[in-house]
């Protein structure tokens, strides 16, 4: 028996377009900062931002899905300079067609929202 994930292939589709929006403003901008995690790994401002568009895009069309990413929000919530970095390039990230952003939630609607969102990955 065969399963119809046309659905779910759209979503991701789109999805990935629209950070990927995100992370070439990053990659063309001087906003390249990373900070280290505790791991000594580096993390982007595009890693934040990419991972809380696309974990908006899976919650606002499978609410009862889970997910896993591997960024937190904790150090959005402790640096106001990075919270605003991140958040100006997520409400910036926006495709191109109306009905494919309607298809993926529309726009996340605050910083606290952006900060929540992140954390559904954790």
């Amino acid at each position: 028996m065969s399963t119809d994930y046309s659905k779910e292939l759209n979503v991701a589709l789109l999805a990935v377009q629209r950070a990927a929006i995100l992370t070439k403003q990053v990659f063309h901008s001087h906003a390249k900062g990373t900070l280290n995690k505790s791991d000594a790994s580096p993390v982007t401002i595009g890693d934040f931002g990419a991972q809380a568009l696309i974990i908006a895009a899976i919650k606002a069309n499978f609410p009862d899905d889970e997910v896993v990413g591997e960024e937190e929000a904790k150090d959005l919530r402790e640096n106001a300079d990075l919270k605003k970095t991140v958040w100006d390039l997520v409400k910036e990230a926006k495709l191109d067609d109306d009905a494919a952003e309607k298809t993926l939630g529309g726009p996340i609607e605050s910083d606290d929202r952006m900060l929540d969102v992140l954390d559904m990955g954790a």
